[in-house]
């Protein structure tokens, strides 16, 4: 009897934990020990499908000082006692955010991390922005720092067809997707569009900024795959930036055995 009690403890325990544990911060931003949240807009975060479950997971990475600006003195060193995600605003229909923790506030000096997820009902191209508040120490006060927008980023929500509707089928835009599936093993599908034919030049970055893969793509008018394979790359984070010769975009994707 003793034995099935302390088995079914043990099993509550897991699986509280298995619950309460909402998200992991990625390592590798961990790791590269620069302070602010991940990944940022410039990198991109994943596209999504209607109807089909939805994750993005963001990596909070907090700093101990910090500098601010106190009138009329100027700007001065503080302390982060703690900042707040506030909200998340232009979620798409049937995705929310949740955090590691309740009130989605991180210590000074800590790392932790939140998700967005859900089923979405719509497509389209939606602007999500990090709203941010903060609360720090200078000159012996203690004070609140409002939410402010820390980041905005492009969500793209395609229909079960492929597209996210307009936009894409129209070709009047040069976009550059996110890749499917994000983290991949061997190979993943990179989707663009532009608006008339022409040739493109794809590169592929590490974090150190070197590059190490580039490859001319000959397009088409509207929407484009990229069937890209891993070949000699490490497991890591890397960037690909795809050029028309005007405009330069971004991404990012990971490579996860």
């Amino acid at each position: 009897m003793k034995k099935k009690l302390l088995f079914a403890s043990l099993f509550i325990v897991i699986a509280t934990f298995s619950i309460a544990q909402v998200c992991t911060p990625d390592p590798t931003y961990v790791n590269a020990g620069s302070t602010g949240i991940y990944p940022t807009s410039t990198e991109g975060i994943d596209s999504g499908t209607v109807g089909m479950a939805y994750t993005q997971t963001f990596t909070v990475i907090v700093p101990l000082d910090t500098t601010i600006d106190v009138p009329p003195i100027g700007p001065v060193s503080g302390t982060v006692n703690h900042i707040t995600l506030e909200n998340v605003t232009g979620l798409p229909t049937g995705i929310t955010y949740t955090c590691d923790n309740t009130p989605c506030q991180w210590q000074g000096d800590s790392v932790g991390c939140f998700v967005l997820s859900g089923t979405p009902s719509q497509s389209g191209t939606f602007s999500v922005a990090l709203e941010v508040s903060a609360n720090v120490t200078a000159l012996g006060q203690t004070s609140d720092i409002p939410a402010q927008t820390w980041d905005t980023y492009t969500l793209v929500i395609l229909d079960t067809g492929g597209t996210s509707g307009i936009i894409l089928n129209k070709g009047n835009e040069f976009k550059l997707l996110q890749n499917q599936p994000n983290p991949f093993a061997e190979s993943t599908q990179i989707k663009f569009n532009v608006a008339t034919s022409s040739n493109l030049k794809l590169k592929i970055y590490n974090l150190l900024g070197e590059e190490v893969h580039a490859k001319t793509i000959a397009s088409k008018a509207g929407l484009n795959t990229i069937d890209f394979s891993r070949n000699h790359l490490k497991n890591g984070l890397y960037f690909y930036a795809l050029s028309n010769g005007i405009t330069t975009l971004t991404n990012r994707m990971v490579i996860s055995e």
